[in-house]
């Protein structure tokens, strides 16, 4: 239905795909429509008409978010006018009809140029004579050349952050018999003495050696009776430098840097050189960022601190979070080690796949050789991240042993031996005898066997291994029984369920 308010010669969608988009308005002639898709002007083949249901369709469907306007320019001129829309010959009927139509394009006509008036124009306040804009924005402003030229926002921006005048402010007092300070109320744009103009008595005064501003106070180097006048102008803003100190603007204010809505950077502040690149920054979520933090006091976090530098504390470093050191960790500046990580030994089983089942392999080797050792299930894949790196194997594992000999002689003994393989075959997994090669320190325990069945000990797993490279590499636990001249072990056990074996990883 056509509308009875303005706009009556276009109809704006914001909106996606191709339509139809509904046409709210009146037309003689659909030559007399035109489309655009976020100001594009289409083609008449980039969209087609259908008279019957007053919609208009899209060749190819528009973004999300597009501005879609269809609108009616019924021809102005007076051939224009007279082919499209009414032309009277001498003799002719007269019919309502014809009359409708001539009618009908004046008033389009009309309506298109109050459309383009009060829509998209500024108009005249008929009350006042002032042009209003209807709070909307004015855009595409020229550079001024002159006074009484509009300017941007953007240009009035560079003025103020460039030491350019500003609005005039004077203030005018007498003296009080003191060198101040006196208030400046309200308060002056600049704190910086320069951008004043200050006279004493109609003396004029010379910047920071007479007087100098602090925040909305005006200060002399002299006395001043209370007879003599003085004036301070403040003709603008000086932001190009810092005036110190920096002074809070009331007794309880904080120092504040604030972030600007909208803003496109992601740092709140930025410290940088003379080549512009960032040195420290703080983020507007509260992160900072230095090269060096060097503290004499006491340095607390309640959170995380990471360092990929160097951290140097004179006095105490309490972190109720976590502290994770990348770089090296000095103790009294003596450079102490670097620890990478802490991996425990996990159980596998006969094939070397992970497992929970703690079912114990035996070893029943009748020579004490090590190519007996029996793979425990205890294992750790370790994949050094320096080629400096050093790894520190500690822990125990449970083990219980039978013997062959018989009666109260030495022969009644029996015992295992635990030692690292280096390398094992992942798939050759618990139970079976190893195939890598044997590693670090043998431990063992020896124990006298009473009425038969096994006796039990601990045997403590402790080497030092230095891979010297970064490549992946696999450490087991085995065992084997003790066989010699005295001590007949005929079976030894790993006991899985109670087990404790770590690599720690430094440099």
């Amino acid at each position: 239905m056509p509308s009875n308010s303005s706009p009556f010669s276009f109809v704006r969608y914001e909106s996606s795909g191709t339509g139809p988009f509904a046409i709210n308005f009146d037309y003689l002639s659909t030559s007399h429509l035109s489309v655009s898709v976020n100001g594009a002007t289409l083609a008449s083949s980039d969209f087609t008409v259908d008279a019957n249901a007053n919609t208009v369709t899209l060749a190819s469907p528009a973004a999300a978010g597009s501005v879609i306007i269809i609108q009616r320019t019924t021809p102005k001129g007076k051939s224009g006018f007279q082919t499209d829309v009414a032309d009277f010959s001498d003799g002719s009927v007269l019919k309502a009809e014809d009359l409708d139509q001539a009618a009908l394009g004046l008033l389009f006509v009309a309506q298109e140029a109050d459309d383009s008036g009060s829509a998209n124009a500024l108009n005249k306040d008929l009350q006042d004579n002032k042009f209003d804009a209807q709070s909307l924005h004015i855009k595409n402003v020229a550079t001024p050349t002159t006074g009484d030229h509009a300017v941007s926002k953007q240009y009035v921006d560079g003025l103020s952050l460039y030491n350019s005048p500003t609005p005039l402010s004077v203030y005018s007092f007498n003296g009080d018999g003191t060198a101040g300070p006196y208030t400046l109320s309200p308060a002056p744009q600049s704190t910086d003495p320069k951008a004043f103009i200050v006279d004493v008595g109609g003396v004029a005064q010379r910047p920071t050696t007479d007087y100098t501003i602090s925040g909305a106070t005006i200060s002399f180097g002299a006395t001043i009776a209370s007879s003599v006048s003085i004036t301070v102008r403040n003709i603008g803003v000086a932001r190009d430098t810092l005036a110190q100190p920096i002074v809070a603007d009331g007794s309880a204010a904080a120092l504040t840097v604030k972030e600007k809505a909208g803003q496109s950077s992601a740092n709140l502040q930025e410290y940088q050189n003379s080549a512009g690149s960032v040195l420290a920054k703080v983020a507007t979520d509260g992160d900072a960022t230095f090269v060096d933090v060097n503290a004499t006091g006491n340095v607390d976090s309640a959170g995380s601190i990471t360092s990929t530098g160097t951290i140097t504390s004179g006095g105490t470093l309490t972190a109720s979070g976590i502290l994770n050191v990348v770089g090296a960790l000095q103790f009294n500046g003596q450079t102490g080690i670097k620890i990478h990580g802490i991996t425990k030994f996990d159980l596998v089983d006969a094939n070397g796949n992970p497992t929970s089942d703690t079912t114990h392999p035996i070893a029943t080797n009748t020579v004490d050789e090590d190519a007996q050792y029996v793979i425990s299930g205890i294992r750790a894949t370790l994949t050094p991240q320096s080629s400096n790196s050093k790894f520190l194997i500690l822990g125990s594992m449970a083990g219980a042993c039978a013997t062959g000999g018989a009666g109260p002689t030495t022969q009644s003994r029996a015992g295992m031996r635990a030692s690292l393989i280096l390398n094992n075959t992942p798939s050759n997994g618990r139970g079976n005898i190893h195939n890598g090669t044997r590693t670090g320190a043998q431990y063992l325990f020896i124990q006298y066997v009473q009425g038969g069945g096994f006796v039990h000990g601990a045997i403590p797993i402790q080497t030092l291994y230095e891979p010297a490279s970064t490549s992946q590499f696999t450490l087991d636990v085995a065992f084997r029984s003790v066989r010699e001249a005295t001590i007949l072990t005929s079976e030894s056990r790993a006991v899985l369920g109670n087990r404790f074996v770590v690599a720690i990883e430094f440099s």
